[in-house]
């Protein structure tokens, strides 16, 4: 799922866990995972974090600043969701916050 929102806004967590991934993707920006039981939880496209591995966090807690491209001016994250293998669609829970 693409969230498409406004310079400057930031990442939060959907449900209250533990990171458990700082990801630095090649030519791209940084992503948190977060576990949530058995739910993992993934904002990718960040460019600044405020929080590391092992941090607890709790529900609607900011996880990271939102990188926004210069060349266009969008700001998007890109979040996943997982319950133990099985990807599930997170329109069903960002809409609920």
């Amino acid at each position: 799922m693409v969230i498409t929102t406004d310079q400057g806004a930031k990442a939060r967590a959907i449900f209250r866990g533990e990171v458990i991934a700082i990801l630095s993707i090649p030519g791209g920006n940084k992503a948190v995972q977060l576990k949530h039981g058995n739910f993992i939880s993934t904002y990718y496209n960040l460019s600044i974090l405020y929080v590391k591995k092992g941090d607890s966090v709790e529900a609607k807690e900011e996880l990271g600043e939102i990188y926004t491209n210069r060349s266009n001016g969008q700001t998007k994250l890109k979040f996943y969701l997982h319950q133990n293998t099985s990807k599930l669609n997170p329109e069903e829970w960002v809409y609920q916050l």
